[in-house]
């Protein structure tokens, strides 16, 4: 397999677990699972973009870097790619379903201490809120919560990821090749 491909091919891996889990009884930690995937793959793109250039002198701990965002950056952007992909068609209906166990998990907390009275005692800040306000407050912040939203945030996050991983690869590989 050509180096330029694989962060391409565990991008398309990394969404299609994702899709594969609306599907599953894993939905409700799809978010979470999506995120650790990444976690997980991200350092592997960077080494292996790297990787090549361990047994060769000569190549400072910049180019070793430049290399690993190269890598890094792509499958960032293939990622980021997916996630407006996921959202905006595979799983429309993902906000709905966050309002829903949202608004379930308020009232829900709200019996579990006994009430609205109880729930002021046990939560100062709703203090004067109906559970109606709370989870109106609650929801306000899923407002804005659009794929391309997600997708801006998501690139955001992964590409700083992605620097720090190709950094820290780069230093790991020039300090253990210094023989």
């Amino acid at each position: 397999m050509e180096r330029k491909n694989f962060p391409i091919l565990l991008a398309l891996v990394w969404l299609l677990i994702k899709s594969g889990l609306k599907f599953s009884d894993f939905y409700d930690q799809s978010v979470i699972i999506g995120i650790g995937l990444n976690l997980l793959i991200l350092p592997f793109v960077v080494l292996f973009a790297i990787k090549p250039f361990f047994n060769e002198r000569g190549h400072s701990g910049i180019f070793l870097a430049k290399q690993a965002m190269k890598s890094g950056g792509v499958y960032v952007v293939c990622v980021a790619l997916g996630i407006f992909i996921y959202y905006q068609f595979i799983d429309p209906e993902y906000r709905d379903y966050v309002e829903k166990t949202r608004t379930k998990a308020i009232s829900d907390e709200i019996e579990k201490v006994g009430g609205i009275e109880e729930f002021h005692k046990a939560y100062p800040m709703s203090e004067g809120k109906s559970e109606e306000e709370l989870i109106k407050e609650e929801l306000a912040v899923y407002e804005n919560l659009t794929p391309f939203k997600l997708t801006t945030f998501s690139l955001l996050c992964l590409m700083i990821l992605a620097i720090f991983y190709s950094f820290l690869m780069a230093i790991l590989f020039k300090v253990l090749n210094r023989h």
